[in-house]
């Protein structure tokens, strides 16, 4: 999926507040906040920033285990949860459809 830098800003920009405020995220919130978190987690110079880093611990903390409960994840091998029902992975190899490519 293709997103400008831009949109990309304002998604992670709108998650963390959702997180911060920590309100129950509908399990669409939190699939957007997963193809976010693995583009972050997928490219370097995202995760070398302030809001790419803070927002990386956010999910970490708060976001990773609303996902396994309301996405129904299960856990693969290494870092990698996945969900059949939303047919969606966070982690792992970072493969293309689940995440999002940045146009320059």
């Amino acid at each position: 999926m293709e997103i400008t830098e831009n949109e990309f800003w304002e998604k992670i920009d709108l998650h963390t507040s959702l997180f911060e405020d920590e309100r129950q995220l509908t399990a669409e919130e939190l699939l957007m906040a997963g193809y976010l978190w693995n583009t972050v987690v997928y490219n370097d110079r995202l995760m070398q920033s302030t809001p790419g880093k803070h927002f990386y611990d956010l999910v970490v903390e708060k976001g990773i285990p609303e996902m396994i409960k309301i996405l129904k994840m299960e856990t693969g091998r290494g870092y990698t949860f996945h969900s059949t029902e939303f047919h969606f992975v966070l982690g792992g190899i970072m493969e293309p459809q689940y995440r999002f490519e940045i146009k320059q």
